[in-house]
């Protein structure tokens, strides 16, 4: 992955959640993108997060949920963002990570 990124979980938490700052995608071409970029077996759905929008993608590997988003930030940079933990406890942290993922939002900053 490029740019920016951040790791976060719980002391006491079941999983970790990751925030990457990526590449820059075409519209048209974000299903080839991510597709190309996960594990067969990804399913993909179309989503909303906060004023982003994009592709949500999850997979059951070896006892262990992944939750993929792959969202457009200013038209084409793209955000990647990745949950992960053990399937059993896959309702665990759902909320919290579902409102985070919701309250991401576009800042009127512009890198340099």
């Amino acid at each position: 992955m490029h740019g920016e990124h951040g790791s976060f979980f719980r002391p006491d938490g079941v999983g970790i959640f990751q925030v990457h700052g990526d590449d820059t995608v075409g519209g048209d071409d974000l299903l080839a993108y991510a597709r190309d970029h996960s594990p067969p077996g990804t399913t993909f759905t179309e989503v909303s997060c906060g004023r982003l929008r994009g592709l949500a993608g999850v997979r059951i590997e070896h006892g262990t949920l992944h939750r993929t988003w792959w969202l457009f930030c200013r038209g084409r940079q793209l955000v990647f963002a990745a949950y992960t933990c053990a399937a059993k406890n896959s309702e665990d942290e759902r909320d919290e990570i579902d409102q985070i993922v919701q309250s991401f939002n576009e800042s009127d900053e512009r890198s340099s």
